[in-house]
């Protein structure tokens, strides 16, 4: 861990981070460079959310979830320093399982949960034909963001018709369509404000 900051960050800091096995390492403010692996992880973290946004034609008020999905990928991609898979010899793990201590088989199914950054996609409201009826549209219509930090089987949507941000397990995506990048000039779709978080469970509409 590297700790930028004066004498005094570090000190209050410093013992309680070594009390967890987390080494300190000081670095001089305005010294980037000196952070060597962190900086270039950093870098490489910041230029795959570049490039998620860019294919999406998603506006800057979701740069910070593109980051977030970044390194969710990143965590998922077998690495040649770790261990070789004993389920799948033929791969080495990820740091997830690493971490997790899993092994989850062959890469199909480690990366399977995965979906397209910023594509169109449909929330599976549970419940809806007993409160409407069963005419009425069981989607939702929503930009893909990603995967929840808390359970890896809920994703994280952004809402077009609530404007909000949602989580659900039952999704249907296009990863051929991109909202935002077909929108027209004339008719904005919605975008968050910044600063505002996800977490918003996704809740049934209320009969007016």
């Amino acid at each position: 861990v590297a700790v930028i900051g004066d004498g005094a960050l570090v000190g209050a800091l410093k013992a309680r981070l070594e009390s967890v096995g987390i080494q300190v390492i000081v670095t001089a403010p305005g010294s980037s460079e000196s952070n060597g692996k962190v900086e270039r992880r950093i870098r490489t973290v910041v230029e795959a959310a570049r490039a998620m946004m860019a294919r999406a034609g998603l506006p800057p008020t979701f740069f910070l979830h593109a980051c977030v999905y970044a390194v969710h990928i990143l965590n998922h991609m077998p690495s040649k320093r770790l261990a070789r898979s004993k389920i799948f010899p033929a791969r080495h793990l990820s740091p997830v399982e690493a971490w997790l201590r899993q092994d989850f088989g062959n890469t199909e199914s480690l990366l399977s949960h995965l979906r397209v950054f910023g594509c169109s996609a449909h929330a599976i409201l549970p419940g809806i034909t007993t409160v409407l009826g069963k005419q009425s549209v069981k989607g939702e219509r929503c930009v893909m963001l990603g995967v929840s930090s808390d359970n890896s089987k809920n994703y994280v949507l952004y809402s077009l018709e609530r404007r909000k941000f949602v989580l659900a397990r039952s999704v249907v995506t296009n990863e051929e369509g991109f909202p935002y990048l077909l929108a027209r000039p004339n008719q904005p779709l919605p975008q968050p404000e910044p600063g505002t978080s996800d977490g918003d469970a996704i809740a049934l509409p209320q009969r007016g």
